[in-house]
């Protein structure tokens, strides 16, 4: 592989490389780069990834009463396979919040934000909190915690916009199937591919023809399968490049990126408070944003 001098302007801030002969997937630094990588072997590597990981933990956060934790116990229990449990998980937090103005101001606080959705369960004269899809995936991830069931978020990105525009939701370990798929608690989705109806997970989708694949929502009550107009701005501007967070033991993150649909090298106007306005790449922002908060991210680029 060469070295990448000239899409940057000038010799690049970081060691990226393009397209050769050499098949490694990561090199010393940050990045690496290949255009046929089979997604088989990719997903593979992420799935030994996920599963030397640690649990994700939510130690040092208040936690619910032991009567809240008897409710979702209690709520959970009659589900009886894990498929059906994640699935349920997800509607819960669907069906007990909302995506809509004004947010609720502590949304980033997982605990009182379930407390709030336990208090709605209880008495559905009770407000459901308003949240965004992060904190509507923190939610689903400590319940999954809860029932011993491990998952990770992710985050996908579309370059469309002037600034990096980002949707947050899970990869979720199925011990009914031994593979890991996607659900987005705020879109109320899951993704299956066409013709064999397997669960996917985020790596198939930004790697995969999204033609091959159909979201399905299911909110307790009815399911909707195939694109449409809910959820079609996913496929239309999202699903370019995403982020593992705390993909690693070292809580690094790791971050694959789709050039065909997403180009990491054109520089946007942020106004994330960490980027402080400046003009900058992806691969400049994220590495900022990943070190901020987990430490030296890596990079996959692939075509």
């Amino acid at each position: 592989m060469r070295r990448n001098e000239s899409r940057t302007g000038g010799r690049s801030l970081y060691p990226v490389y393009q397209q050769g002969t050499d098949h490694k997937l990561m090199r010393s630094g940050n990045f690496a780069t290949h255009s046929s990588v089979h997604l088989s072997i990719l997903v593979c590597c992420f799935f030994v990834i996920f599963l030397l990981s640690p649990p994700f933990s939510f130690a040092g956060n208040p936690s619910l009463t032991s009567d809240e934790q008897q409710y979702l116990l209690d709520h959970f229990k009659k589900f009886p396979n894990c498929t059906s449990k994640i699935d349920a998980v997800r509607i819960f937090v669907y069906n007990s919040s909302l995506h809509t103005e004004p947010m609720d101001k502590d949304k980033w606080k997982t605990i009182l934000m379930l407390k709030k959705m336990i208090s709605f369960n209880k008495n559905d004269t009770n407000a459901r909190p308003h949240l965004t899809c992060g904190p509507r995936a923190k939610c689903m991830q400590y319940i999954l915690s809860f029932l011993n069931i491990k998952s990770y978020l992710v985050q996908i990105y579309s370059d469309n916009r002037s600034s990096f525009l980002s949707h947050t939701f899970l990869n979720v370990y199925n011990q009914d199937t031994s593979g890991i798929e996607a659900q987005d608690p705020d879109y109320n989705l899951f993704y299956v591919n066409k013709k064999s109806k397997e669960r996917l997970q985020v790596q198939h989708l930004i790697l995969s023809n999204l033609s091959s694949v159909d979201p399905v929502f299911d909110n307790g009550k009815k399911i909707v399968t195939g694109w449409n107009d809910s959820n079609i701005i996913l496929r239309e501007q999202y699903f370019e490049a995403v982020m593992l967070w705390n993909a690693f033991v070292n809580g690094s993150s790791l971050l694959i990126i789709n050039q065909d649909r997403f180009n990491p090298f054109v520089k946007k106007s942020d106004t994330n408070a960490l980027i402080k306005g400046q003009d900058v790449n992806f691969l400049e922002w994220a590495d900022i944003i990943c070190r901020q908060n987990w430490g030296k991210p890596f990079f996959i680029l692939l075509q």
